[in-house]
């Protein structure tokens, strides 16, 4: 069911990025390297522009009696809801070395305080994520992240650090790179 539902959130993301993009804004054309972590001014619309990216590097679980690292990848989605300080979050993430092709998915209601041209990005929320109960039911999930987008062809470097809400449950950290999965808006070619 959560994967119906979050296959159903991300088809509406991609048809109103696809709305978004018949409409050109040329009120603020920014150099896209320090641009925000999530695209476009939301004024006007319930969801902002998407902002996706590609992400890996090292995933730490730590709590319970365990301490684990591997190497993990994902992807990222973020989009800001009617306000830029209010985002919608999700990720499709892989660590083959305990889930091999398994996915984990998080859906994420964030705050994020800081500037949208800001270069840093903060960011604390709650929501859902799968493979956290031993049936493989969504949980309740909280996280934080703190990223620096730097000049650097729109790589960042990045901290999240989240826990679910269930019982036993372990506190996982990752620290990776993350780039824009459309690299043109990256380097501000305009249409």
């Amino acid at each position: 069911m959560l994967k119906a539902l979050y296959l159903k959130v991300l088809l509406c993301v991609l048809a109103i990025s696809a709305a978004q993009a018949q409409r050109p804004d040329t009120s603020h054309i920014v150099d896209r390297h320090v641009h925000a972590f999530t695209n476009g001014d939301p004024a006007g619309w319930t969801f902002g522009a998407p902002h996706i990216d590609l992400a890996g590097g090292y995933y730490g679980a730590t709590g319970n009696g365990a301490t684990n690292g591997a190497a993990f990848f994902r992807g990222h989605v973020q989009l800001a809801v009617r306000s830029p300080y209010l985002q919608l979050s999700s990720d499709i993430q892989f660590v083959p070395k305990f889930t091999q092709a398994s996915p984990t998915a998080s859906l994420v209601l964030q705050v994020a305080p800081i500037r949208q041209h800001s270069p840093f990005y903060f960011s604390a929320g709650v929501g859902l994520i799968t493979n956290h109960t031993a049936s493989g039911a969504a949980a309740a999930w909280v996280q934080a992240q703190f990223a620096y987008r730097g000049p650097l062809h729109g790589f960042s470097l990045f901290t999240q650090i989240g826990r679910s809400l269930n019982t036993g449950s372990v506190t996982e950290l990752l620290i990776g790179v993350q780039h824009p999965l459309a690299p043109y808006i990256a380097h501000g070619l305009k249409s």
